[in-house]
């Protein structure tokens, strides 16, 4: 059985080395994930028979393996693992879709589980905290579909680092491995075989996936390597050991997360002044390597001191602990020692932008951003004017023609308190925020003095129409020269566009809602022809006096984001997307420290 083991692991990192440059060539002509590689040592590996039962010559190993395909010799388990995870690539590779929509994704991922579940890979019982087990009856197939896309998330939420979740999944691939070769006759070979494959296949891609990455996971690769684990957790009864390793990850990157999510999320919800954040993030001053090698070093260590729990040997449960130990303090050294000296980051001065993953925010006051819409006015060209908060920039990072939108955009102004702790994180902070409904107040307080026009596009018939005429009775002397309400369609916007340039607005006002507006500002600037054409958002419902403010008592004593919460109960998705907006600037902060060590700053 040892010759096999080590033929099984050597099989499959070098299959993974032989078609990684293969791999390479074709990602450049196709939508193709690298998760690919893993998946084929992996199936390479799983099919080789025992070397006793190889048959001789070329012609009878083909016939043989033919045969151990199509005639259904092949373990179930392991037989399950391979078609699940071979749909969930197929069909990312078919769909060619960057990213995937949640609800495409979690179909492939119910898909994967369900054809495992099908070859008959079951939980059937688990371990009781207090002694024995709990035997699953009549929830054996919901608890393991669940389990299985538990483990599916947990490896596709961690392939955000280049070579976390391969790294990981090796660590994990080789403890299921120890544990399968210590429990003996009570664990079936198959669990042996596939976790010594996969554990050779996820080290030899580590060479091309850590960082910098030539080939990537990608999201069906993330998903399918997720899925082998899951399959081999269930076979080797090693679930609590999987689960714990896999958290590390996430408790690791979580903590600062979360310390820095709660206050702004404070401010975000009581609607008051966002208060200035240290920079010194635990995880934010490491680069990407020190990062990996950090969790993946404490993911070793646990995986080691599992080992050593679930054995009885007293002298080898000693030497696993001490192992144990000296594996996550040796890495931690340099890491408290860093911590400790608490090196502040860098702080740039200000500069006219700012950029947060990506999207370029202007560094401007509210008075500044005034002036720079009266410029756009009097230049007679087109322009936009977008006020982004935390979750557009989030969304952005998914939605690329929204990214393209934003891009395209001439002045971004920060409307959101996440975007204050953003920037300052960064080392490049913003004075304050800019509100979309300030600015526009601002712009129609401007326009009233200046002479210019504007037009209203958006919202409800009733609500544009409001909003008209209250900002002509607010601000008098302005002329609001068209109103159109949102609820249109393609065939109607040539019409709509037509009416506008009519009107000719000096600024056009768009509330079709965050994104939509965005988009469509972007794709009509030129047809449109308006000097300024600014998205508002929700900002005529306000005007309009549809969303009324909350009663006195309530902000005497900081309510409001609790009124507001009743009032809009859709505001919930944005407080639940902050704590993903604080852990995409932690990664992409990660990553900029990289780029500063390779440039030499």
């Amino acid at each position: 059985m040892y010759m096999q083991v080590v033929s099984l692991f050597l099989i499959a990192a070098m299959a993974v080395y032989g078609l990684a440059p293969l791999i390479k060539r074709l990602s450049q002509y196709c939508s193709l994930d690298a998760g690919l590689l893993i998946y084929l040592a992996f199936s390479l590996s799983a099919l080789i028979p025992p070397l006793e039962d190889m048959p001789r010559g070329s012609s009878a190993i083909l016939v043989f393996f033919l045969k151990k395909i199509f005639a259904s010799s092949l373990n179930p388990q392991a037989a399950g693992l391979l078609i699940g995870g071979g749909v969930i690539l197929v069909a990312g590779l078919l769909m060619k879709r960057r990213p995937l929509p949640w609800k495409v994704k979690f179909g492939l991922q119910l898909l994967g589980a369900g054809i495992v579940v099908g070859f008959g890979l079951k939980i059937t019982f688990i371990t009781n905290p207090f002694g024995g087990y709990i035997y699953l009856d009549h929830s054996v197939w919901p608890v393991t579909l669940a389990w299985l896309i538990l483990i599916v998330n947990a490896v596709s939420l961690i392939d955000r680092l280049d070579g976390l979740a391969v790294a990981i999944a090796s660590i994990l691939a080789l403890t299921l491995f120890v544990i399968s070769i210590l429990q003996g006759e009570s664990v079936a070979i198959t669990s042996i075989y596939l976790s010594v494959s996969l554990a050779g296949a996820g080290l030899a891609f580590l060479r091309y996936n850590f960082y910098p990455a030539t080939l990537s996971l990608g999201e069906t690769g993330a998903m399918t390597l997720g899925l082998l684990l899951g399959g081999l957790t269930i076979i080797g009864v090693s679930k609590a050991t999987a689960l714990l390793i896999l958290i590390i990850p996430w408790f690791i990157l979580g903590i600062p997360v979360a310390l820095v999510a709660t206050p702004i999320l404070y401010a975000y919800l009581k609607g008051g002044r966002f208060e200035s954040l240290s920079r010194r993030g635990l995880v934010g001053g490491m680069t990407t390597a020190q990062t990996v090698f950090l969790i993946s070093f404490l993911c070793l260590a646990l995986s080691v001191l599992s080992t050593a729990v679930i054995l009885n040997n007293t002298l080898i449960s000693g030497i696993l602990l001490l192992s144990a130990g000296l594996t996550g303090w040796l890495p931690l050294r340099p890491f408290f020692y860093k911590v400790k000296r608490t090196l502040p980051v860098k702080t740039n001065m200000p500069s006219a932008r700012v950029s947060i993953l990506g999207i370029e925010i202007d560094h401007v006051t509210q008075h500044s951003a005034l002036m720079k819409v009266k410029e756009f006015i009097l230049s007679r060209s087109p322009h936009i004017v977008f006020t982004p908060n935390s979750l557009m920039i989030l969304k952005a990072q998914t939605d690329h023609k929204l990214k393209q939108a934003m891009d395209k955009a001439h002045l971004l102004l920060p409307d959101g308190i996440g975007l204050l702790w953003a920037a300052e994180f960064y080392g490049t902070p913003l004075s304050r925020r800019v509100t979309g409904i300030d600015h526009l107040k601002d712009i129609c307080r401007l326009s009233s003095l200046e002479g210019y026009t504007i037009s209203l596009l958006g919202s409800t018939p009733e609500v544009v129409k409001e909003a008209a005429l209250n900002l002509s009775k607010d601000y008098p002397g302005l002329k609001v020269v068209s109103s159109h309400h949102g609820y249109f369609g393609r065939k109607d916007e040539e019409r709509i566009i037509a009416e506008i340039k009519q009107s000719s607005p000096d600024v056009l006002f768009v509330g079709l809602g965050p994104g939509r507006q965005e988009k469509w500002i972007a794709e009509h600037l030129e047809l449109l022809g308006v000097p300024v054409c600014m998205g508002v958002g929700g900002s005529f419902d306000v005007i309009a006096g549809r969303l009324k403010r909350a009663p006195g008592w309530m902000m005497k004593h900081g309510l409001e984001w609790l009124y507001r919460l009743y009032c809009q109960p859709w505001r919930i998705k944005r407080i639940l997307s902050l704590p993903r907006f604080v852990l995409a600037v932690f990664i992409d902060k990660i990553k900029l420290n990289d780029l500063s060590v390779v440039s030499g700053e």
